[in-house]
C-alpha cells in the first residue's frame, strides 16, 4: 500500500476499482455476477449462506443510503492489477510464470523491478518455455549467478511496449545494456505470448515459446 500511496495513477486505479456506476442492493445478488466498475474492469459479486461477497471480500449487511447511491462496507481492499507492482503481478500467476519469478528473485533483478518510478516491460518466459530447455543447460544457468542475472535482465526493457505498437523484426535494448531484444510478429500471436498484463506504469507478457 505504501507504493500505491506514492503513485497517483495507482491510487486512482485503486479507488475506481471500488466504485460501480450504478446502485446494487444486496438482496438483488442471488447468484454469481460480473459487473464493470467505473474503470471498465469486471468485479465478481457472489452470495452464499454466509452473505454477499465482492472479489472474495465480504460485504456488510447494512448498506449506507446516500442521495446519489449506496455505500457498502467490505472486509478487505480489492487491489486491481493496474495498482500492483510487476513483482506482485508475476507472483499472482504461479501457473504461468513461477519459474521466472523464482529466478528473478535469485538473480537479484527483483530489486531493480521494485525501484520506485520506473517504467518497464517484462517479457516473462512461461513455465512451459523453461521446461523446453535442456535439463543440463537449465541447471548450469540456475547455478551461475552472473549468467542468470544477464538472462533475467535480457527479458526486461525500459518503457511500456503494447502489443499494438510492436512491429516485425523490431529491436529493443534490454536493461542489461548490451543485447538487443528482437521482436517478431506472427499471425498466430497467442503461440508466442499471451496478452500483456499491465499496471499503472508497467507491462508484462508471458512468453509461451523461447527463452
Amino acid at each position: 500500500m505504501e507504493r500505491i500511496s506514492g503513485d497517483p495513477d495507482a491510487r486512482i486505479a485503486l479507488l475506481k476499482n471500488h466504485i460501480l456506476p450504478h446502485t446494487v442492493c444486496l438482496p438483488a445478488v442471488i447468484d454469481t455476477h460480473k459487473m464493470k466498475n467505473v474503470d471498465g474492469q469486471r468485479l465478481e459479486l457472489s452470495c452464499n449462506q454466509s452473505g454477499v461477497y465482492v472479489e472474495g471480500a465480504k460485504v456488510a449487511q447494512d448498506q449506507i443510503i446516500a442521495q446519489n447511491g449506496v455505500i457498502s462496507v467490505i472486509s478487505k481492499v480489492i487491489i486491481p492489477d493496474r495498482a500492483r507492482s510487476v513483482m506482485s503481478l508475476l507472483g499472482r500467476r504461479p501457473e504461468q510464470v513461477s519459474t521466472f519469478n523464482r529466478l528473478l528473485k535469485k538473480s537479484g533483478v527483483e530489486s531493480y523491478l521494485n525501484k520506485p518510478n520506473i517504467t518497464v516491460t517484462v517479457f516473462a518466459p512461461s513455465n512451459h518455455a523453461f521446461n523446453q530447455m535442456p535439463e543440463e543447460e537449465f541447471s548450469l544457468l540456475d547455478d551461475d549467478q552472473r549468467k542468470l542475472e544477464e538472462l533475467m535482465k535480457h527479458h526486461v526493457v525500459v518503457g511500456r511496449v503494447k502489443t499494438e505498437s510492436i512491429s516485425d523484426d523490431q529491436k529493443m535494448v534490454s536493461v542489461d545494456g548490451q543485447n538487443a531484444l528482437r521482436l517478431k510478429v506472427y499471425r498466430n500471436v497467442s503461440t508466442y505470448f499471451q496478452h500483456g498484463i499491465s499496471n499503472s506504469q508497467n507491462i508484462f507478457f508471458a512468453l509461451l515459446k523461447g527463452y
